[in-house]
């Protein structure tokens, strides 16, 4: 019996030796979303939250950083193409082509050589045909569905549909119009012809095309409506890029169209800086600011944040200065590998801005724009583009995040291969 004991002691030591070896061999093997491993040796350090983080996360022992929240975010992307020249173009602001739309799902983040890992989930949701392409999704508040932009290039028409974020069930096309805004269950906002227009559904019933009916939803004689954005809580403010056509003013506003008052933006960024063109722009996450893009003298593609006044309704900058610090070509260079460079790039400019699950995160298109495009002379023109999770919490440190490099990975494509316009948050 003692010897008994005596064995069964002995294999439990050994058992207990093989898992101890196991576990301190493990601690030093990451994976990345391949399922490639790599050996290092990996010291914690116990500031890595606050020099590493990407907002506020959690650190184990092997060295995966996990953000404590999940970011699921429907993006628009696409594999760049050559086109007749030596330049290849793929899905961006100034040429859609091949721009499908995917859901991506952010989780880990693993640190490797000073380089971000992303354990992640790509599925594909649409495919379209030919000469068809689709962009500019908004996720729904129950993020089951998502309405988009689909861009047919013979007769460059633009139509509304709404997908299945799954992947699967689409609805006919529900009218002619462009950048949807999923605004309430039922509820889509978008514009066409310079009006701002709603289609609502009914019955529940978001795939078949008689559930849907449009309307007018705002029109403002003498001004061009666009890019609608409407609030949160409050439905009955919408946002909405004006260019009042007798000025060729471009600018911001908000109309309440329980009363039809209306209220705009400052042009005044501070005493120095006045911004001279708008670009897109919503609602942040609680309603409490609007985001988006312009440009000041010396800042070209810059996201702005504007809160409301109480005594004259207006909206002015929050500190007369931008949302934060963007990063430069050469830091962007950086951490894409030289995706973003002076060869390429004569500047990158920060647009499609939307607000992602709170207030300390966005999701933003950084294009790299040249001073001339050599194929059409376009001044500023987009040659190339990714969309980036950026963490804002801290404004002179934010942290990007590259959307489109987790969907290269997951499709096992090349590196910098694709190119990303714009996209949406799950809520």
């Amino acid at each position: 019996m003692k010897r008994q004991k005596k064995f069964i002691g002995t294999i439990f030591i050994v058992l207990l030796l093989i898992l101890i070896s196991g576990l301190f061999s493990n601690a030093n093997r990451i994976r990345d979303i391949e399922g490639m491993s790599f050996d290092y040796d990996y010291r914690i350090d116990s500031n890595a939250h606050d020099q590493h983080g990407f907002g506020d996360i959690e650190i184990d022992q092997a060295g995966v950083f996990y953000p404590k929240e999940t970011f699921e975010i429907v993006l628009a992307a696409g594999k760049r193409q050559s086109i007749g020249t030596s330049n290849e173009k793929g899905c961006h602001r100034d040429n859609p082509k091949n721009c499908e739309l995917y859901r991506v799902r952010v989780k880990e983040m693993v640190l490797f050589n000073n380089n971000y890992y992303k354990k992640s989930f790509v599925n594909s949701i649409t495919k379209s045909d030919d000469g068809v392409y689709s962009f500019f999704p908004s996720v729904g508040p129950t993020n089951k569905n998502v309405a988009y932009n689909l861009f047919v290039e013979k007769g460059r028409k633009n139509f509304i549909k709404v997908k299945r974020v799954h992947g699967r069930g689409e609805s006919p096309i529900i009218d002619s119009g462009r950048f949807p805004h999923f605004y309430d269950d039922e509820k889509i906002v978008y514009s066409n012809d310079g009006v701002i227009y709603q289609a609502r559904n009914s019955e529940g019933k978001i795939l078949t095309k008689e559930h849907w009916k449009s309307s007018v939803r705002l029109k403002i004689k003498g001004e061009d409506l666009s890019d609608p954005s409407v609030h949160p809580r409050l439905h009955s403010l919408v946002l909405h890029m004006t260019d009042k056509k007798d000025m060729h003013d471009y600018r911001w506003g908000v109309t309440d169209t329980s009363n039809n008052e209306r209220y705009y933006f400052s042009l005044d960024l501070n005493k120095y800086a006045r911004i001279s063109d708008f670009g897109h722009a919503t609602f942040s996450f609680d309603g409490q600011q609007v985001i988006g893009g312009g440009t000041v003298k010396g800042m070209k593609g810059t996201v702005f944040d504007f809160k409301r006044n109480n005594i004259d309704g207006n909206w002015y900058s929050v500190d007369g200065d931008k949302l934060f610090e963007h990063l430069s070509v050469s830091e962007l260079s950086l951490i894409t590998e030289g995706f973003y460079n002076f060869t390429d790039c004569d500047d990158v400019y920060h647009s499609y801005v939307e607000s992602c699950k709170d207030n300390a995160h966005i999701v933003a298109s950084v294009q790299c724009v040249a001073e001339s495009d050599g194929d059409t002379g376009h001044k500023y023109a987009t040659v190339k583009s990714r969309v980036f999770l950026i963490d804002v919490t801290d404004f002179s440190n934010p942290k990007y995040i590259d959307l489109v490099s987790i969907i290269e990975n997951e499709m096992s494509d090349n590196q910098f291969s694709w190119d990303g316009v714009s996209a949406s948050c799950f809520k």
